[in-house]
């Protein structure tokens, strides 16, 4: 069985996308904590999203890096429509 696994939210109504990861099941009710996603949810509305799992992980040390190869599939250093929500490290990212 999976122990976690890398999501991406869409805002239906602008098209802005989060990636992010959890350590948990697809199922327990986590959303995202990144501070710009958490003000989009905010103002469109939960319903205004689609959430697609990226890939599940066995194991929690995976996690990271599965997650990095995601953040580096969108080209997240190189892009500039990206706002990164995470100060030292790339974690997770709104795309615009």
């Amino acid at each position: 069985m999976y122990q976690g696994f890398v999501y991406e939210w869409t805002n239906t109504i602008n098209g802005k996308k989060y990636i992010g990861s959890h350590f948990g099941l697809d199922s327990d009710s986590y959303i995202g904590s990144g501070v710009d996603f958490r003000k989009e949810l905010k103002q469109f509305g939960t319903n205004s999203f689609t959430r697609t799992i990226l890939e599940y992980v066995d194991n929690y040390s995976e996690l990271a890096e599965v997650e990095q190869k995601y953040l580096e599939k969108v080209n997240a250093k190189d892009n500039p429509f990206l706002s990164f929500l995470a100060s030292a490290k790339i974690s997770s990212l709104m795309i615009f």
